[in-house]
């Protein structure tokens, strides 16, 4: 019984084979179209839409307080390792010169 289905299964098998290639014998003949690489104009263009979601998000906290003077990144920028992404301005320029107006007949007393 069992060689009679290994039999009947090798049979189908061939005959599923002769039956495509019967079929595909008066189709129409497969083209590939090929072209020599080269540099040219955007021709077609692909389109999306949806949500960008990051992979990963990271919390950024600082420890320090004082206005930025210089900003390195930007909202959603990609860093480096050691990379500066923000300078502090050390006083406000309107305090500075106060300071050293205050200061000056001090030190015009002292010389």
């Amino acid at each position: 019984m069992k060689r009679a289905i290994i039999a009947l299964l090798i049979i189908a098998a061939i005959g599923a084979g002769a039956g495509a290639y019967y079929l595909r014998r008066n189709g129409a003949e497969i083209t590939v179209n090929t072209s020599p690489i080269g540099r040219g104009d955007i021709i077609d263009t692909v389109g999306a839409t949806g949500t960008l979601q990051a992979v990963t998000t990271v919390q950024v906290g600082s420890q320090v307080s004082g206005n930025i003077s210089w900003l390195g990144a930007d909202f959603n920028s990609i860093v480096r390792k050691d990379q500066v992404i923000a300078r502090l301005r050390r006083k406000r320029d309107s305090e500075t010169i106060v300071s050293l107006f205050l200061r000056r007949p001090v030190a015009e007393q002292r010389l």
